[in-house]
């Protein structure tokens, strides 16, 4: 009887031994989380940054790409922005392109966050808010060389009286001389449902007399598709105002925009910022 006793104590020290080897692992697994927990729940907080999905068309030398792919290859306002987003850890950006209408479309229904290069309108400032200042444009006219060949020129807004003038719905050379002809200005416009390669062919083929574009990215496709030897801009320009980055007011991005702003307007004092978006200036 004694020595049933003495296994039945045996058994159940061990037993208890079991349970308290259990108890300490359990334990020491707790310290564990518990000390690992701020560390793993700050690492995940660090890399929670919030997505700022910018909307563009191709419109080199800012925007290099093809519509029907799902992103641009590059640009130097795309390069501005990733360099101005490296500034901010608590946001990435991410790019799509798309037809322009559908991006102007987009920004207003709030569906993407903003664009990268964009002028300011009075009919685009009620559902975009704008950034600080980027680069200044110009608007011009493009003539054919053929219809021309003494060149073209013009002083006031009355002497394109009797020319018929192309421009692309939905683009700012659109807006801005529509807002010419409701201040009383006599213009022919030609509104093409396209693109600006379109537009360019129907000045080639006659179908206008000229065209309005904008005079940079104009002299680019030019140099892009060769016909620097078909088509000419007149140097005057029709009207001059700058780009910025634009924001969709659905998306409420103010915080954002003082972030970015400080880092434009210091940008524009040290010239890094024409030095993105221009590079291969002379004066760079």
């Amino acid at each position: 009887m004694l020595q049933l006793i003495q296994i039945q104590i045996r058994f159940i020290g061990t037993e208890m031994e079991c349970v308290l080897k259990s108890l300490s692992q359990l334990l020491r697994l707790f310290c564990t989380l518990v000390l690992t927990l701020p560390v793993l729940i700050s690492g995940f907080s660090a890399h929670a940054q919030q997505q700022v999905v910018f909307a563009d068309s191709p419109y080199p030398p800012y925007v290099l790409g093809e519509i029907g792919n799902e992103k641009p290859f590059g640009g130097t306002a795309v390069d501005l922005v990733r360099q101005l987003f490296d500034e901010l850890p608590d946001y990435q950006a991410s790019f799509q392109l798309m037809p322009w209408k559908r991006v102007l479309r987009s920004l207003q229904e709030g569906s993407v966050d903003g664009v990268t290069m964009v002028a300011y309108t009075q009919e685009r400032a009620t559902y975009l808010d704008f950034s600080a200042a980027l680069v200044e444009y110009q608007l011009a006219l493009f003539y054919s060389k053929e219809a021309f060949p003494n060149g073209f020129e013009w002083e006031t807004l009355s002497d394109l009286s009797e020319f018929n003038i192309g421009v692309v719905e939905g683009y700012l050379s659109d807006s801005k001389m529509h807002e010419f002809v409701e201040q009383g200005a006599p213009l022919t416009l030609l509104r093409l449902s396209g693109t600006e390669d379109q537009l360019f062919g129907m000045l080639m083929r006659g179908r206008v007399d000229l065209i309005c574009f904008k005079l940079g990215s104009g002299k680019t496709l030019l140099r892009q598709k060769g016909w620097n030897d078909m088509i000419q801009p007149n140097a005057k320009p029709v009207y001059q105002g700058s780009y910025h980055l634009g924001f969709s007011k659905a998306m409420q991005h103010q915080a954002l925009m003082e972030k970015l702003d400080a880092y434009i307007n210091a940008w524009q004092e040290t010239g890094k910022l024409q030095a993105i978006l221009h590079p291969h200036s002379p004066d760079n």
